[in-house]
């Protein structure tokens, strides 16, 4: 669900930024953001973001702000109770949950996005405080550009193996963060349903990306990770909130604007304080 559209009635595109290494820096030394006193016993802490294009903080007309969109909320929110705080983003527009793994198209040098956050971690150790994720929406998301392009497709079925993908996939990754970082707090959102604002669509994707999220929040329980329920935070895929807070009415773009990318990154604040 979150790569680009041109139209409502045009294919998912990938934004294909390279995968760098912002500033940075880290978060506080509390369970929750802003419980950890700014001490000079500890000079820097990481925040770690990584996923997809809304991690990537994408927004039509102007690319990738990896420092932007939600994550940028969050590190100021971090950066309230830990001055110090930076921020790596290795979020990649248009990953899936496989490529996340595997490798896709976004250059790493230790070969995929996971690959280059576990290393990260275990070379920052307990110096990495937060990391969040958004991961799962571009397996189903070709699907519905795949409908959208020809009716007739198997929509259904596509789903399904999408979700797969993501049921398979999720567990593997966040069980690999989890190891290689044990102590940070780390959150993985769930989405909100752009296309209920389309004719026609709303029916056919509404109990898909409730099953989305639903494998996201299972995929959570096991290696005691947050989660920053966004589908909630947009009124469980408001058409008003969607219209307000994404660019699918004004850019029939299904990625979040500025007020969007604002009420995520509180939801992530909420659940790392928890």
């Amino acid at each position: 669900m979150f790569r680009r559209i041109a139209t409502a009635a045009a294919a998912l595109t990938l934004t294909v930024p390279l995968a760098a290494l912002p500033a940075a820096a880290g978060p506080p030394d509390g369970k929750g953001p802003g419980e950890r006193p700014d001490t000079s016993s500890r000079s820097v802490e990481w925040y770690l973001a990584l996923g997809d294009s809304l991690a990537a903080g994408f927004q039509p007309g102007v690319g990738d702000d990896l420092d932007g969109g939600y994550v940028g909320h969050v590190l100021d929110g971090l950066q309230e109770g830990y001055a110090k705080t930076k921020l790596v983003n290795l979020a990649c527009s248009g990953e899936t949950s496989a490529e996340m793994i595997k490798g896709g198209d976004c250059s790493y040098d230790q070969g995929s996005q996971l690959d280059a956050a576990e290393q990260f971690l275990r070379a920052h150790k307990d110096k990495v405080s937060t990391v969040t994720i958004t991961i799962g929406a571009n397996d189903v998301a070709g699907c519905v550009s795949t409908y959208l392009g020809d009716p007739n497709v198997d929509l259904q079925g596509c789903i399904a193996d999408g979700l797969l993908d993501v049921q398979t996939n999720l567990p593997v990754i966040l069980d690999r963060l989890r190891a290689a970082s044990p102590e940070a707090d780390i959150a993985i959102n769930t989405y909100y349903n752009p296309f209920v604002v389309i004719d026609g669509l709303a029916g056919v994707t509404t109990a898909p990306a409730a099953l989305l999220n639903g494998a996201i929040v299972d995929a959570a329980a096991q290696p005691d990770v947050a989660v920053a329920d966004v589908e909630a935070a947009f009124g469980y895929s408001d058409p008003a909130l969607i219209c307000a807070w994404t660019w699918m009415s004004d850019a029939q773009d299904i990625h979040a604007n500025d007020a969007g990318y604002a009420a995520m990154g509180q939801t992530f604040l909420a659940a790392l304080a928890e």
